[in-house]
């Protein structure tokens, strides 16, 4: 009998390399990060000897938002700071179903992943989704093996062992 499928967890989804901006950060600045990487979200950290502090979360949805009113209404330049920011952090060991029920119950489309508050990588929708895809496909052909009766020719080789 094989041994049972386990789903991925958050570490073998997430991507490593990610976009970030530090508060200081200018309103300009986060929109040509984004544009430039062609990436929704920017993590707002603050470099440490252990690693990056994650601080917040600035989405493109947020630019608009801040930019438009800057066009708009002259506001004065913002920061990082004042526009981040505080959403759900995902654990690298959390399982793929429980990342499913979190993106269902919740808005987000990408959450940071966090380990002792060190930024260590970013989990989005999509690659929960290709993720279930995926883990979907490999549960059922798993299922087929073990509805299937003996290989012909495993039968064809015993027969000569058998007397």
């Amino acid at each position: 009998m094989a041994e049972k499928l386990e789903p991925p967890t958050v570490k073998d989804l997430m991507v490593e390399e990610v976009f970030t901006v530090t508060p200081d950060a200018s309103l300009d600045d986060v929109i040509a990060l984004l544009i430039e990487h062609d990436v929704p979200v920017a993590p707002v950290i603050e470099d440490q000897e252990n690693g990056k502090k994650l601080l917040g979360f600035i989405t493109e949805k947020d630019c608009l938002e801040y930019f438009s009113n800057e066009i708009y209404y002259g506001n004065p330049d913002v920061t990082v700071r004042s526009m981040m920011r505080f959403p759900l952090c995902a654990n690298p060991e959390t399982d793929l179903f429980s990342m499913a029920s979190i993106f269902t119950e919740h808005p987000y489309r990408h959450l940071p992943v966090v380990k002792k508050k060190q930024l260590v990588g970013i989990i989005s929708r999509g690659r929960v989704l290709r993720a279930l895809y995926e883990f979907e496909r490999k549960a059922c052909i798993e299922k087929a093996r073990e509805k299937c009766l003996m290989d012909f020719r495993e039968l064809v080789n015993l027969r000569f062992i058998i007397k």
